[in-house]
């Protein structure tokens, strides 16, 4: 017995069909917006309603208006649409095959997943434009116009977030045809060191994975925020593409100490991380600490090892890890900042036996060096070209000493160093 169901919904969905190949195909316009106004079932077929916006010009294909298909249907099912007033059904593989670009339009998204809109009742616009040095592109995008806000706790939503949307908005004057590639990040702020000399900014990246440019007028990104302070980069895919935008911020609570970060702060960045797994346990990460430190010539610019008469001159970490009946995992991230050139930088554990301090010289190291703890990889040393050079281990409780250095002795670089763990350990 063939059955019907037929469901009627209000949901902002468009879609155009391929503008070349299927262009006049079955009556579709190519490179056309339709709206989605409804489903149905006859039988085991599935059927969408749409509309035309222009009220004229249907689909003709299976399941169009008057067809033969309609007859199968009980009598007892929707009605056989025949009037040419822009809506039509398709069946779902149809809509498959001939549409694209769908678009489902979140008016008031529902971040907290309880079946209910969460109101994002407040907006913050900020105009700018990728100009000059500022049109820095991906591979620069640090380099691109930055603004930072705080996140305060009021607002808050189930498991301690505040919800965020980022709305990105180019200038436009021939619609589609001059659009550029477009994303936006949102960067939490790890901490922030200000000296005579210069000022540096450590961040991480959120949301990366679902991020991409899109060369659309506007592109949203959602976020689940913790309270604390961030950094927005709306950024072009290719470098040296100037135009005017628009960023607009939606929370559920008033953005807080709103303002621009200037081009002569430094700033490094590592990929978001709150967790890893290590033999077959996943860790969470909820420790942290943030130091910034400088390369300086003839001071502590030692570089690599095999510079036996410098390689003990570089910045050395006293890191203890507390005894908690089983090895503690430990995570690092050393990032230089984000301006050319770009130098190979390295990390190296060393044992620190009892009464030992801080510095420890050559002799030390070198005798030392073949004991090194390994990493969760095996190797007991990582030297890489990265902005951000990032290793992982599981200790067992004891002090150890962390040693960053560059390729070349006398070679000047700011950098910040992240530890993250399970556990707190103490760092010198």
């Amino acid at each position: 017995m063939s059955t019907v169901m037929l469901f009627s919904f209000n949901i902002l969905l468009k879609y155009s069909c391929f503008q070349d190949e299927y262009d006049d195909y079955y009556g579709l316009v190519g490179g056309h917006a339709y709206s989605l106004v409804g489903v149905a079932q006859v039988g085991n077929s599935k059927l969408l309603r749409v509309r035309n916006p222009w009220g004229h010009g249907e689909w003709k294909g299976p399941w169009s208006d008057g067809s033969e298909e309609w007859a199968s249907a009980p009598d007892s099912s929707i009605k056989s649409p025949n009037k040419d007033d822009g809506e039509f059904f398709v069946s779902l593989e149809d809509f498959l095959t001939y549409f694209s670009q769908t678009t489902i339009c979140s008016l008031t998204p529902d971040f907290d997943r309880d079946g209910s809109a969460d109101s994002l009742n407040h907006i913050l616009n900020v105009y700018g434009e990728w100009a000059g040095k500022m049109a820095a592109g991906f591979h620069k995008l640090l380099q691109n116009p930055r603004f930072c806000f705080t996140i305060s706790e009021q607002g808050l939503v189930d498991e301690g977030y505040i919800p965020l949307v980022v709305q990105l908005i180019q200038q436009s004057e021939k619609r589609k045809t001059d659009n550029i590639s477009i994303r936006c990040d949102v960067f939490r702020v790890l901490g922030d060191s200000i000296n005579p000399h210069r000022r540096c900014m450590a961040l991480e990246i959120q949301g990366k994975k679902n991020n991409v440019y899109a060369p659309e007028m506007q592109s949203s990104f959602r976020h689940k925020l913790k309270p604390g302070s961030y950094v927005v980069v709306p950024s072009t895919v290719e470098e040296g593409q100037e135009k005017a935008f628009l960023l607009r911020l939606f929370t559920s609570a008033p953005l807080l100490n709103v303002r621009p970060i200037s081009q002569d702060v430094d700033v490094v960045s590592c990929e978001h991380e709150d967790s890893f797994e290590a033999n077959g346990k996943i860790h969470e990460l909820t420790f942290e600490r943030t130091l910034f430190g400088e390369f300086v010539a003839n001071k502590n610019a030692g570089g690599q090892v095999s510079h036996r008469e410098s390689y003990h001159l570089n910045p050395q970490y006293q890191i203890t890890i507390p005894d908690k009946g089983e090895k503690v995992p430990l995570v690092v991230h050393i990032m230089q900042t984000c301006k050319e050139p770009q130098y190979p930088v390295g990390f190296r554990l060393f044992q620190m036996d009892q009464g030992v301090k801080l510095p420890v010289d050559i002799v030390y190291l070198y005798d030392h060096y073949q004991d090194s703890p390994a990493d969760i990889t095996g190797s007991q040393s990582k030297f890489m070209i990265s902005w951000d050079v990032d290793v992982r281990y599981m200790l067992p409780p004891g002090r150890y000493i962390g040693v960053v250095h560059l390729d070349e002795p006398n070679t000047e670089k700011a950098f910040a160093i992240v530890f993250k763990s399970t556990e707190h350990i103490k760092i010198k």
